[in-house]
């Protein structure tokens, strides 16, 4: 069975900007680099057989017909710049990527999935955007990264329901009902996250909520009548644009391509770093605890070590997670003095035994 991880190239780009930055470079190589060696340290929790990487177009659609959705984010131009070379670096290494007009990487990544699936493949998505929980299902993953690489999850739709009260079908309709305030949308008034949660658990969609309020407690459905306008126009926003992809087009990754790619763009860390990751993962193993250890030159592996242990959860509310410009978390355990040199995605990384087997052998 075909293992895809399909990427959202706006989050891990906006993630790899934040953590490195070096603005003398205007090719964008770095944020390649970057992102090449983000991508490569979830590689243990395949391997991957195929690699898919989706982009947003610069012209959103949504605005169009939703003029303060997104309205208030702004990407730095520096970062403009260096998003607008990704494609094309990637498409160099052998990567397969998508930019379609007036498209998110989210409607992109919708329609992946689904593509996938009918295929009979099993999809990661790696992403630090919470939008993307709906795509959730037996044969589809959602690895989110949180504050750092290392403090990734891997939802599969156990931990969907246990965290949010919902199937991963219903999150969708929990967000238009709650609101996203980093997206430009506010919720209906008196209905928070945890009210959703539990009126979605019995009646699963808006339609179905909406066409029942005579059996809601009165606040509840004074609140909901209120709010039903806002609530469908949220859901409107949400709901992926349908759009036609080729996973005819997308294919195994190529190290040494893409190392070749990396090295010519004087990123030969992280090319070093890529083929090191993919190596441990054959192994069936993970990156030591001490990310601060130097990644060989000659490409050989650690030794063999006892995993680290890490927690699906922290004790952080929900809400108290760094956020970049565009809604995603800083990967802040990686940002340092020292420039490209700093960044460190071998820190530790939860052992894939830690997680739900979704793709049993």
């Amino acid at each position: 069975m075909v293992h895809l991880l399909a990427v959202d190239g706006n989050s891990m780009a906006h993630r790899a900007w934040h953590a490195i930055r070096e603005s003398e470079d205007a090719t964008g190589a770095f944020v390649l680099g970057g992102m090449m060696t983000l991508m490569s340290s979830v590689w243990h929790h395949g391997p991957f057989d195929a690699v898919f990487v989706a982009f947003d177009d610069e012209v959103n659609a949504r605005k169009e017909w939703h003029p303060t959705y997104k309205a208030d984010r702004h990407t730095d131009d520096d970062l403009r710049t260096r998003l607008r070379a990704l494609p094309d670096h990637f498409a160099a290494a052998g990567i397969a990527t998508a930019v379609e007009p007036g498209i998110e990487a989210d409607d992109l990544l919708a329609a992946v999935t689904v593509e996938a699936t009918r295929r009979g493949w099993r999809t990661d998505v790696l992403s630090g955007d919470r939008d993307l929980l709906p795509l959730v299902d037996d044969h589809v993953r959602l690895l989110r990264p949180r504050a750092t690489m290392g403090d990734l999850l891997a939802y599969d739709p156990g931990l969907v329901r246990s965290e949010y009260g919902v199937e991963p079908s219903a999150y969708r309709h929990l967000a238009a009902l709650r609101g996203d305030p980093s997206d430009g949308l506010p919720g209906v008034d008196g209905i928070g996250a945890k009210t959703a949660a539990r009126l979605l658990a019995d009646h699963g969609t808006l339609d179905e909520l909406y066409a029942n309020l005579c059996y809601l407690s009165p606040r509840d459905e004074r609140a909901l009548r209120a709010g039903r306008a806002l609530a469908r126009a949220n859901l409107e926003v949400m709901t992926p644009i349908e759009v036609a992809v080729d996973l005819d087009a997308v294919g195994p990754l190529d190290v040494e391509r893409a190392r070749a790619v990396l090295d010519g763009l004087d990123q030969e860390r992280a090319g070093r770093r890529l083929a090191h990751h993919l190596t441990l993962a054959s192994l069936d193993q993970v990156p030591p605890p001490d990310g601060r250890a130097p990644v060989p030159d000659d490409d050989v592996p650690w030794p063999e070590h006892e995993p680290p242990r890490s927690h699906d959860h922290d004790d952080r509310p929900a809400n108290d997670e760094p956020a970049s410009a565009d809604g995603d978390e800083l990967d802040l355990g990686v940002v340092g003095e020292a420039g490209h040199d700093a960044v460190d995605a071998d820190r530790a990384v939860p052992d894939r035994g830690e997680q739900p087997a979704l793709f049993p052998a």
